[in-house]
């Protein structure tokens, strides 16, 4: 209890300090302010950091548990090469489901950059069949040499060209967030102890005469 009583004494102070050392009055609430305030950077750069990593990591699997396979052929055999493509994938281990985009669905991504008003009936675009994996996963090699020679106009795409962007962006991120972290709290470090080593030379005379009347440490440092 006695060193409950003595630590709430530190951080109260002593009301007639100010008597004793000269009041330190701006320049103090200043200190805090500025390392208040760059102990909020640093949490904001790494609450920045872990949500950035997360959010990639979430795409990063959601495209490492799918697979996109277009079919490119004449307008007479397309709907033959999906149902080839669809067969093959039914025998494929790793497989979970697999399905054909709609025309309403392809129109839907591709609104984004062409407009709402597309002509998709008129214009040259391949099939395309989303395929989920399950937890095993497809060997990709095995089923675009079944691919090759059930169906030679379908193409797998891993999404591996997209990942590995999405990956490399959230480990730089993840890098800065640490790098911002460690140079705010390096520099909040140093700004604490400047200002702590110029409140003790400021001070140095009256702290020196404090020791020799026999005032105690706790009382110099709460004054």
């Amino acid at each position: 209890m006695s060193r409950v009583r003595h630590l709430a004494r530190l951080v109260a102070g002593d009301p007639n300090a100010d008597r004793v050392v000269p009041p330190t009055g701006f320049t103090a609430r200043l200190t805090v302010l500025a390392a208040a305030a760059m102990a909020f950077l640093a949490v904001f750069a790494l609450a920045l950091a872990l949500a950035a990593g997360r959010l990639a990591a979430s795409w990063s699997d959601a495209l490492d548990q799918n697979l996109t396979i277009r079919v490119s052929a004449p307008a007479g055999e397309v709907d033959a090469q999906v149902e080839k493509v669809l067969e093959v994938l039914r025998t494929t281990p790793g497989v979970d489901s697999a399905r054909r985009i709609s025309a309403a669905e392809e129109r839907r991504l591709l609104e984004p950059w062409l407009g709402p008003d597309i002509p998709v009936d008129a214009l040259p675009l391949p099939a395309l069949v989303e395929v989920r994996e399950s937890g095993a996963g497809v060997n990709v090699e095995n089923l675009r040499l079944r691919l090759a020679a059930e169906a030679p106009g379908a193409t797998v795409d891993d999404h591996s060209r997209w990942r590995r962007p999405v990956v490399r962006a959230a480990s730089r991120l993840r890098l800065l967030g640490a790098a911002s972290l460690a140079m705010i709290g390096t520099a909040m470090v140093a700004m604490v102890a400047l200002a702590a080593h110029a409140a003790l030379a400021a001070n140095g005379r009256v702290i020196r005469v404090l020791r020799l009347v026999g005032a105690e440490d706790s009382y110099i440092a709460g004054a």
